[in-house]
């Protein structure tokens, strides 16, 4: 299915604060970007110590955020729909994999993971 995105726009953090306030999951998202990163001069077990602690921030986040979702199922609707061409009771009827395309390109229209972990720091707060 072919779905029109559209770009970031700053209203968008202040949405984005509000799920995450909703849904009780600013704590694992601290968690997360919080993780030490891994360093060229670490030792082989200082790097292990820290993959280890980011795949652990990682998990609790993304149990959380399934856990949690109903709390917020509604605005997280709207959210998505608000990035697409799609009125937010379509979003429901999406496939899985369309949803998480959405997903993906506004993670790219942030520049990559780095600029979603500056939009999710900036919307937890």
């Amino acid at each position: 299915m072919e779905i029109k995105t559209r770009g970031l726009l700053f209203g968008d953090v202040s949405k984005m604060s509000r799920i995450l306030r909703k849904m009780e999951i600013k704590d694992e998202i601290k968690k997360l970007f919080s993780s030490p990163s891994i360093k060229e001069d670490d030792t082989p077990a200082e790097k292990e110590l820290k993959l280890r602690k980011a795949e652990e921030a990682g998990a609790d986040f993304t149990a959380t955020l399934f856990v949690n979702y109903c709390l917020a199922e509604t605005e997280m609707d709207d959210f998505v729909a608000g990035l697409t061409d799609l009125p937010a009771d379509q979003v429901k009827k999406l496939e899985f994999d369309d949803v998480r395309n959405i997903l993906k390109m506004f993670t790219n229209s942030l520049g990559g993971v780095k600029g979603l972990i500056n939009f999710f720091k900036s919307a937890a707060r």
